[in-house]
Order: C-alpha cells, then sequence, then structure tokens
C-alpha cells in the first residue's frame, strides 16, 4: 500500500526571526538559516521541512475567499505529544483551543505569529476517522477567520 505524506511548504512570515522562534518551539524541530530563509524540519523518517521566507513590508493574509493555503495540519502520536504542542502555543500566546473530535482523536487550534491557522491533531487509535469526523473537523477549520 503507498501513500503520500507532506514533504515541506513554503510559508512568507513577516518576521523571520520571530516565526523560526515560533516554529522552532511549536514544531520542536532544527533552524537551518541563511539571510533570506529559515529551514525549519526534521531528518529522517516523518521528517518535514518548513521554508520560512521573509514577506514584503505590505504583505498580508488575504482572507477565507483567496487562493492558497488556509491552514496547515499535522498528525500528533499521541495525547502526551499534543500537551506538549498546546503548551508551546501557550506559552507563544498563540493556543485558541482544543476539542476532542471522537473516541481516540483530539484537535489543538492555534495560529502562527501572522495569524496563519495551525492543526495539530493525535491520534491514539492508529484507526482513520469515520467520514462524519472528517466534516466536522472541515467545518470547524472553514469556520476560522484569518
Amino acid at each position: 500500500m503507498s501513500f503520500l505524506s507532506l514533504r515541506s511548504a513554503v510559508i512568507n512570515v513577516s518576521d523571520l526571526e520571530r516565526s523560526s522562534v515560533f516554529y522552532r518551539d511549536v514544531l520542536d524541530a532544527e533552524l537551518l538559516r541563511d539571510s533570506q530563509v529559515t529551514i525549519v524540519g526534521r531528518q529522517g523518517p516523518g521528517g518535514f521541512f518548513l521554508y520560512l521566507r521573509q514577506a514584503g513590508r505590505h504583505a498580508s493574509h488575504p482572507g477565507q475567499q483567496a487562493l492558497g493555503p488556509r491552514e496547515v495540519a499535522w498528525t500528533v502520536d499521541s495525547s502526551t505529544k499534543l500537551d506538549r504542542v498546546e503548551a508551546q502555543l501557550r506559552a507563544h500566546d498563540a493556543f485558541d483551543f482544543r476539542r476532542t473530535l471522537t473516541a481516540g482523536f483530539e484537535l489543538v487550534l492555534g495560529h502562527d505569529p501572522d495569524r496563519l491557522p495551525l492543526v495539530f491533531v493525535a491520534d491514539e487509535t492508529g484507526a482513520d476517522m469515520a467520514p462524519e469526523t472528517l466534516l466536522d473537523v472541515a467545518q470547524l477549520l472553514f469556520s476560522v477567520d484569518v
């Protein structure tokens, strides 16, 4: 059985230093920097990379009806790790809420320093989410206004 997983994403940010520290702390990741870009991530199985790039001075989020990403989501393999993510979001004043979806699935919603919504889902079951749970998550995410 083959599957796909997101390996990397590019995010334009208003303050490269502030966002680098934020993502390093929340994602418990390593930083690799030069003057124009910061790479936040981890090598190996389950590895990922966020390429953070300094945006222009007048850049802003385009709102709900614009094209492009509206949020970024990660799977977390335990409630304990979700607790750590929540604590880091709170430390950066970026925690929005935590919700139990169904037995074995919990979700934490926060935002990055530029208010891009971030979702972390803990899966204690190893099972797929039921279709109705996926629809509940979609409604929840679509209700978030950036």
